[in-house]
């Protein structure tokens, strides 16, 4: 008994009263999981079945109770399917009963009988409610981000004794954005320079931003594409502050800016499917981030600057066939 199959068959049990039950194909040892329930004191069957041991359900039996003794109104086939292309061969030869027939993967109904469609909503109701561990693996590259971030911060911590203030000899040990270092051949330091932060303050505030948007990035573009996004958005940020600022610079607002420049550039190029409600949300952040970033002292504007544009370039390069397949919908 797969996963899936052992789901629809505990909400069958626990939510709707039926009782679980196991039919064999005693000839050929397929075993077949059933949950069974009653109406006007008649036994109904839900058996649920892969395709390698459908054609054997009809000649298993439980408890000296044979299917092939059992009315055909009574029977339910639950079938559960690898591929959508393969299942149809099924209709024809689905012996006795009604039978529904279910995609594993996306977990949706391709087939029911008209007359047990009430059973067919049961169950994709109850499929609908499962926590698919893609949906937990979605935002992966988000939360990967965000967990490289904190454990950098949580070493840089250590190394200055103090987990609300990070000591600037520690962050510049550790690949501060540092132009004279980077002159004399550290060219790593625009790399590094990004997973690397000055404050509690200063990450949580950072890996916030990186949270609300970065989501967004990664379902639209991918996350092969969303990680280039935010990766080269941070180089292009390190050297936009170095080629315009001589201050030690540290953080990742700069790929931050540059997710929030692809967030801007979707929004943008679906205007006219999804409405201009979100480039106008988009705007405004980005305008009171600005405003943000000239207000406040000692933030790397330039490193903004850079990252954004990056983002908005890397994004409309790496997004072409994603407006193209979008226009044609």
């Amino acid at each position: 008994m797969d996963k899936l199959e052992k789901y629809l068959i505990e909400e069958l049990c626990n939510k709707y009263g039926c009782v679980l039950n196991e039919f064999e194909n005693h000839e050929y040892s397929h075993q077949f999981w059933t949950a069974k329930f009653k109406v006007n004191d008649f036994e109904h069957y839900i058996i649920f079945s892969h395709e390698k041991d459908f054609k054997y359900i009809d000649n298993s039996s439980c408890s000296n109770i044979n299917i092939s003794d059992v009315y055909d109104d009574f029977i339910i086939k639950v079938l559960l399917v690898e591929k959508r292309t393969v299942w149809q061969q099924h209709l024809e030869f689905k012996g006795k009963g009604k039978l529904i027939v279910i995609d594993k993967e996306t977990r949706e109904i391709l087939y029911c009988d008209n007359d047990i469609l009430q059973i067919g909503d049961i169950l994709q109701n109850s499929m609908s409610l499962i926590q698919d561990n893609s949906e937990k693996n979605k935002y992966l590259v988000t939360w990967t981000l965000i967990g490289i971030n904190v454990i950098v911060y949580i070493i840089c911590a250590i190394l200055s004794r103090n987990p609300i203030d990070i000591d600037i000899n520690v962050l510049n040990r550790l690949g501060a954005k540092n132009n004279e270092l980077i002159l004399n051949g550290q060219y790593y330091r625009l790399f590094t320079c990004m997973f690397l932060h000055g404050g509690l303050l200063h990450i949580a505030s950072n890996m916030y931003s990186l949270y609300c948007v970065g989501y967004m990035v990664e379902k639209v573009y991918g996350k092969a594409k969303y990680l280039s996004i935010y990766l080269i958005s941070g180089i292009i940020s390190s050297v936009f502050s170095f080629l315009f600022s001589d201050a030690i610079s540290i953080g990742a607002s700069g790929a931050i800016f540059g997710v929030l420049g692809a967030v801007f550039v979707f929004s943008f190029m679906m205007r006219d499917k999804i409405g201009k409600q979100l480039l106008i949300n988009i705007v405004s952040v980005i305008v009171l981030n600005i405003f943000i970033t000239m207000s406040v002292p000692n933030i790397d504007i330039f490193a903004h600057i850079g990252g954004f544009i990056g983002g908005v370039l890397i994004s409309l390069m790496l997004g072409r066939n994603l407006w193209s397949k979008k226009a044609k919908i």
